[in-house]
């Protein structure tokens, strides 16, 4: 989960989107789980498992198809680049 957290956190964009709190993900938002689980040193289930639960845990959001922070506090708490 740390890596992942790490991952998003880099590329995510640090401003807030004007319609609302959440901070957008760019760049890696189109990829694939199995580019973005490589890209980790997972697996692609492990890699879903761990996006929904930082979905349900309230850090990450899906808007429009598009991946979203809605809590970077908690995503940076999963990180160990704080």
């Amino acid at each position: 989960l740390t890596r992942l957290a790490n991952l998003i956190l880099r590329f995510t964009t640090m401003e807030k989107n004007e319609d609302n709190e959440h901070y957008p993900v760019k760049l890696i938002n189109n990829l694939p789980h199995e580019v973005l689980a490589e890209l980790i040193g997972t697996s692609r289930s492990v890699l879903s498992t761990q996006i929904q639960k930082l979905k349900n845990d309230g850090v990450l959001a899906r808007e429009k198809g598009t991946l979203v922070v809605k809590n970077i506090k908690k995503l940076m708490e999963k990180s160990d680049d704080i």
